[in-house]
């Protein structure tokens, strides 16, 4: 078939077709490329066999319990877990305002909240033990954190304490892990590798040990100690 005649029946020429072809060569190369710290969560979600998730998961748990260990062992400052409890009546009939129930200790490390024995949480909210002042006219934002920060005064947490709630556990099982291969939450399994998402609108993942990694070195530092 002639030129003119591809053309007309919308087939490419020869040089398009090559420009297409030299263009997926390198499309697959830059894909098959050393993984960078920060990657790129474009791409269709990528399968990771149940041998590679309980080898990451053995990883992961070591480095927890590890990092768990440095930062008991350095004095690093720690946070209030707690579940918050909200306004109701006892019996149907004696009210009760809303508090906070006090859950343990966690170290704060971004997005993420860990605990002594190497559970991980992503953070959800938090307040502090403080007198919530009076309200006022005041958006509604301002004022459910004031009715937070009232919980918190009112419970059993000395002033000025930072409080952690709705905190999430992240199951270590290998079917928990499964779940996060490129989900929407702050941990993410990605091409095979752990990755974190500090932002819910982020796109870019950035690799979880080195994010730990920074996190624990600002609560060990001598500003976070």
């Amino acid at each position: 078939m002639n030129r003119d005649a591809q053309e007309q029946a919308g087939e490419p020429s020869a040089a398009e077709a090559q420009a297409v072809a030299d263009a997926d060569v390198a499309v697959s190369a830059e894909d098959s490329g050393p993984d960078d710290v920060a990657t790129d969560l474009a791409g269709a979600p990528a399968a990771v066999n149940e041998e590679a998730l309980e080898s990451l998961l053995a990883s992961l748990r070591e480095r927890l319990r590890e990092i768990a260990s440095r930062l008991a062992e350095a004095g690093a400052r720690d946070e209030a877990l707690a579940e918050y409890v909200p306004p109701r009546r006892v019996a149907k009939v004696i009210p009760r305002d809303a508090v906070f129930r006090p859950l343990g200790r966690v170290w704060r490390l971004g997005v993420f909240l860990l605990d002594r024995e190497g559970r991980l949480y992503a953070a959800g909210t938090s307040t502090r033990a403080v007198r919530p002042g009076h309200p006022g006219y005041q958006s509604v934002s301002a004022e459910q954190r004031r009715a937070f920060r009232a919980a918190a005064s009112r419970s059993r947490f000395e002033d000025g304490e930072t409080i952690n709630f709705d905190a999430r556990e992240i199951v270590l099982t290998p079917e928990g892990l499964g779940a996060l291969i490129d989900g929407p939450g702050p941990l993410v399994v990605h091409h095979g590798g752990l990755r974190v998402r500090w932002t819910p609108e982020a796109q870019i993942l950035v690799r979880f040990d080195e994010y730990l990694e920074e996190r624990v070195h600002l609560l060990t530092g001598p500003a976070g100690a």
